[in-house]
């Protein structure tokens, strides 16, 4: 069969591209105040980047504890006892583990 390519989720690459360009900022900031040259306007600049690396690492992160959320479950389920797995509903677990 055909090889799925995997995808680079877009999510991602607009945390590494904020959290990048978070850096190169800072970067540029520490050679202007080394060596002597004003960079009040990068200094916020930087400061507004730093607060959208923050904002996009949080919406990755909460993005990815969704995804996983119903592969921890059956996980959990999976590695319950037969009798134990026997008496459970999986979608009841799914719905109380969920909310």
């Amino acid at each position: 069969m055909w090889k799925t390519k995997s995808r680079f989720e877009f999510s991602k690459l607009v945390a590494v591209a904020s959290a990048l360009s978070s850096f190169i900022l800072s970067a540029i900031i520490v050679h202007c105040t080394y060596k002597g040259i004003p960079c009040d306007n990068v200094t916020r600049i930087t400061e507004v980047a730093w607060g959208a690396t923050g904002l996009s690492n949080a919406f990755y992160f909460n993005k990815a504890k969704a995804e996983n959320v119903p592969k921890n479950i059956f996980r959990l389920y999976k590695g319950l006892p037969k009798e134990l797995r026997d008496g459970i509903d999986i979608n009841q677990l799914i719905s109380t583990l969920i909310q």
